[in-house]
Parts: C-alpha cells; structure tokens; sequence
C-alpha cells in the first residue's frame, strides 16, 4: 500500500509527464527519488531538494539523496500546495543547475493548478502561527501591514511584498 506521499509523487509526476515543455528533462528517473518529510517544527522551509555529497552540476534526479515536504502539507487543506511544492522539487532535481533563477520561474509557471503557488504565503503564516512558542518577535511593515514572527529582533529586514524595511514591534 502506498503512502500518502507515494501517491501524491505519482500524481504530481503524471502531471508533470503531460506537460509538454518538460518533455525535454528525465521526468521517469523522479520515481527513483527518495521522498521524505522534514520535521514538524520546521518553520522555514516548506519542502527540500537534498542532493548526495559531493554532486556537481550537471544535477540530476539520479544525484539526489531526497527530497522532504513539511508534513502539515499532507492534509486536505493543504494538499494543492503540497503538489505545487513537490512539483516544485523535482523540478530542482531535473534541471541542471541549482536556484530560482529565470529558466526555473519559467518552468515553474507551468504547473496546470494556477493559484496553488499563492498558497504559500497562507502556509507560511500557518505554520509560524503554530511555532509562536519560539517565534516570539513580531516585525510590521508600515506599508502594507503584513506582521512576519522571527526568533529575534531583526534590524533592515525587508517585507517580501512591497520592499518597505520592517518595524519590531515586540
């Protein structure tokens, strides 16, 4: 029986098969990839794509140790941005070089449920909300009023939306 995971995998790589502008990369050798998840504290990182020492470029998915999702992903709620995410790592694992550069955003676009990359921003704060324990600092952006939590007071952090250095304001 597979796992959630497992399923999720093989839906997001049938997606990503019928993809026409993929055609190009080695999208049958992601049922090789190791899947796993990141620990449930993680507030940071929403998914990783975790490469084998000592990999140099070209990458491929043959190079790559795993790739982990933040497990509150795995729910109903979340689930379009959980294929998003994970669309979002195997296209790490295919390309060639690493980062976000403008083939990656290109390709990334591409992924058929638009809207599910704007989920995001709502998962983030989620799990920031869910991790206040150690999240104790709120930043404000006097612009735009968006409140961001961070482990300590931060001094020229910019908000991600309109650029405006945020305030502490606790």
């Amino acid at each position: 029986m597979m796992s959630d995971l497992e399923e999720r995998s093989q839906r997001v790589i049938s997606i990503m098969m019928g993809i026409g502008e993929l055609s190009h990369l080695r999208i049958d050798h992601l049922h090789r990839v190791p899947l796993g998840l990141l620990k449930e504290g993680t507030y940071g990182r929403h998914g990783v794509c975790r490469f084998k020492r000592g990999s140099k470029s070209p990458l491929s998915p043959l190079k790559v140790r795993c790739i982990d999702i933040h497990p509150l992903l795995l729910t109903e709620e979340w689930s379009r941005y959980a294929d998003f995410v994970l669309y979002h790592e195997f296209l790490h694992a295919l390309l060639p070089v690493s980062g976000h550069g403008p083939e990656f955003r290109a390709l990334e676009s591409l992924w058929p449920d638009e809207g599910a990359d704007a989920m995001g921003d709502g998962f983030r704060d989620f799990i920031r909300e869910r991790r206040s324990d150690i999240l104790k600092w709120k930043l404000l952006c006097p612009s735009c009023g968006e409140v961001f939590r961070t482990k300590k007071p931060m001094v020229t952090y910019r908000c991600g939306k309109c650029k405006t250095t945020l305030e502490n304001i606790e």
